[in-house]
């Protein structure tokens, strides 16, 4: 099987590369991360090829462009698109699934299940022999290759990684689900470190995550650059909160990155098409341009910073969950700083709409295809506590992930500053007072930073 791949970011293609590659070992793949390019190589060559996969949106011609020649000149090979747009209304594609019977569409992410069963349909389904050589006999424990620069733009996998030693032993340098440090992965790549490894067995696991995570990112990029975004900059509500969290030692250039990270991610949402069938039964999403919600997200942004979780994924995740971790909450409660003792005193309609509001959230967060993996995660657990007297699991230090931590933090600290009127010192005493409390497991790091944020001298 002759594929012709077109991506133009290169971490992405790398991964389903290596998973078309681990599913089918048999496939000859060509790749271009330049799509002028790829379409020279189809018109010199058309035969070469039995299946064409490309992006929609790349950086010079589109996905539609080269679906475009291959329909026009009639060349009968399949064709996927993956796109994490509706690319419906490009002319260029009004002939698409009549052009071929066995054309597909896929919305990134694109999982590894997604994309092998299109691939086995647009060739027309494995023969018997076919699927016998598709699948020998493998080492779950043989490393698979997948490129160092791709860790910049995460700062968790689910997975192990290793590092390849020069003797062609592997040592772990990070385990499943840790969060870790960017510098860690700028040292390794300055030493000329070009590739991690990963068990061949958590392929899928690896790429579903991570293809998540970058195509998100990638998607926003692309629309920072196709559509003008409204500043919101000059938003007197706004500048006022900005100034008041200066007063309180936060950093000028960090919320201005938290701003263009928030105003970004804003505009992601209210164009999914998934947010319409929500919008009316939770107004509450006009407050998501001020009040607590951005508040947050310059708290959570100046903690990751401060920790050095900071890559683009990260912060765009974490503003996003910052943005929705109070998505479900009615108008009632949405300005409300619940305490343990405010809570007795809401009605039972109330109390149950608070306490099942981080689930509800979370379940709302999994349907916007604009939203990479793992948010709904930190938004289910931002009210869990070090003590596992928190909702709606009981987790505790322990096992709570450490950037739900992080928010739960910056959820606290964002109630405080407006009990108190962003009063710093009185903030800094009740978070003083919370010492100990948050000196636990995966509290620990991000309320340190947080006391680092706010100058504390511990």
């Amino acid at each position: 099987m002759r594929i012709l791949y077109v991506e133009d970011d290169p971490n992405i293609a790398e991964i389903y590369i290596v998973m078309i590659s681990d599913r089918f070992p048999l496939s000859e793949i060509t790749y271009h991360e330049n799509g002028q390019k790829a379409l020279q190589e189809l018109k010199l060559a058309p035969e070469r090829f039995d299946l064409v996969i490309s992006d929609y949106k790349l950086s010079n011609i589109s996905g539609a462009d080269i679906f475009a020649f291959v329909s026009g000149q009639m060349l009968g090979i399949p064709f996927i698109i993956l796109s994490g747009l509706d690319c419906s209304s490009d002319e260029k594609f009004s002939n698409f699934f009549d052009s071929h019977v066995r054309n597909a569409l896929l919305l990134k992410p694109v999982s590894l299940s997604e994309l092998t069963e299109k691939i086995e349909w647009c060739t027309g389904g494995e023969s018997d022999l076919l699927k016998i050589y598709n699948r020998p006999s493998q080492n779950n424990d043989e490393k698979i290759a997948t490129r160092s620069d791709s860790f910049m733009k995460i700062n968790s996998v689910p997975c192990d990684i290793f590092l390849r030693l020069r003797d062609g032993k592997y040592v772990k340098i990070i385990n499943n689900n840790e969060v870790f440090e960017s510098r860690l992965i700028q040292k390794l790549i300055m030493k000329g470190v070009t590739h991690f490894y990963i068990n061949r067995s958590e392929i899928s696991k690896y790429s579903d995550s991570v293809t998540s995570t970058l195509s998100v990112l990638m998607k926003v990029k692309k629309n920072k650059i196709d559509d003008v975004q409204k500043s919101q900059l000059t938003n007197k509500a706004i500048e006022v909160l900005k100034s008041n969290l200066l007063t309180c030692g936060f950093n000028k250039g960090i919320l201005k990155v938290a701003d263009e990270i928030v105003n970004l991610q804003l505009e992601m949402i209210a164009s999914s098409s998934e947010l319409e069938s929500y919008l009316n039964k939770f107004q509450n999403f006009r407050k998501l341009n001020t009040d607590h919600t951005r508040l947050v997200s310059y708290i959570i942004v100046s903690i990751l910073h401060e920790l050095t979780w900071n890559s683009e994924s990260t912060l765009h995740k974490m503003c996003v969950a910052a943005l929705l971790h109070d998505f479900s909450l009615p108008d009632s409660l949405i300005d409300k700083v619940i305490t343990d003792n405010k809570l007795n005193e809401l009605t039972d309609d109330e109390k149950k709409n608070y306490l099942s509001h981080p689930e509800e959230s979370s379940h709302l967060a999994q349907h916007f295809d604009s939203i990479a993996t793992g948010v709904e995660q930190f938004i289910l657990e931002h009210h869990e506590l070090p003590d596992g007297r928190g909702f709606p699991n009981k987790l505790n230090f322990n096992s709570i992930h450490p950037l739900s931590a992080s928010l739960h933090l910056a959820d606290l600290t964002a109630d405080l500053l407006w009990e108190y009127d962003f009063n710093s010192e009185q903030v800094i005493n009740k978070l003083n007072e919370k010492r100990q409390y948050y000196q636990r497991g995966h509290f620990r790091k991000p309320y340190d930073s947080l006391m680092n944020t706010l100058k504390i001298k511990k």
